[in-house]
């Protein structure tokens, strides 16, 4: 099989300006239909770096997304 194969549109992705509350209420619900292994942060359609999910879990309700998302990622169009 080819890398297109395996592939799949269905993730989980955020914004870089919402807070920790907004995503873990997000997580909570998508997580139950699917496990969750990434959290991808975006600005619009553009992927801006990923969230550990321990860092989103272990930070205050008020913490912006964007204080805690690793940016040395790496996309392919």
């Amino acid at each position: 099989h080819s890398a297109g194969y395996v592939m799949t549109q269905d993730y989980f992705a955020i914004e870089s300006s919402d807070t920790t509350q907004k995503a873990i209420a997000e997580f909570k619900e998508r997580s139950q239909k699917k496990p969750v292994i990434y959290i991808y942060v975006t600005e619009g359609k553009r992927l801006v770096g990923v969230l550990p999910l321990r860092s989103l879990l272990l930070s205050s309700p008020e913490t912006s997304i964007k204080d805690l998302m690793k940016t040395d990622v790496v996309s392919v169009f």
